[in-house]
């Protein structure tokens, strides 16, 4: 049954909305998955993020809508996209859509990617793969705290050697004056 004009307005508000939030996105081809398949992939989705299929159309005329409102988008045409299209839009982390696209579709080879967007830019299949392959945000902000307190336990250790050092010197310092008495 076709949607209203209003189900469709309705549609295209939602999609904006979700534009607004999200970090960013990736576009996929869902033709030949099941169901169990695509709520799987709706669950891994969660918390932070969200599956949604949508018409080229309306999410065409979203993009243009969130334009009108000062979120403009470059290169993203939905309707050049092959196939029946779903959106994953991540609302936390810039790579997660990318990378649970990346993994999701390993397993599942109906699937498939055909772009994404990435600080409101398209990027194609071989750029969404290729950002699928950096760490994530929490292992890079862990790899600098291990960057920066590298040096600082260092040094930590130098003036520690440095201080038992001098206490040995005046260790030994003092049983030699207790042993000329």
């Amino acid at each position: 049954m076709p949607k209203t004009r209003q189900q469709k307005k309705e549609t295209v508000e939602k999609l904006v909305s979700k534009l607004q939030k999200a970090k960013s996105l990736v576009f996929i081809d869902f033709t030949g998955l099941k169901t169990a398949e695509v709520d799987d992939l709706r669950g891994q989705c969660k918390p932070d993020g969200e599956y949604l299929v949508a018409k080229k159309t309306l999410f065409d005329v979203a993009v243009q809508n969130a334009a009108q409102q000062g979120l403009t988008f470059s290169g993203i045409e939905a309707e050049k996209l092959k196939g029946e299209m779903a959106v994953i839009f991540h609302y936390s982390d810039e790579i997660a859509p990318m990378r649970l696209a990346e993994s999701f579709g390993k397993n599942h080879k109906a699937m498939q990617i055909r772009g994404g967007v990435y600080e409101r830019k398209f990027i194609d299949l071989a750029q969404v793969l290729l950002m699928a392959k950096l760490p994530g945000k929490q292992e890079l902000l862990a790899r600098v705290v291990g960057s920066l307190r590298a040096p600082l336990k260092g040094l930590v250790g130098v003036l520690q050697g440095n201080l038992r050092g001098l206490a040995q010197v005046l260790k030994a310092h003092s049983e030699k004056i207790l042993s000329s008495q």
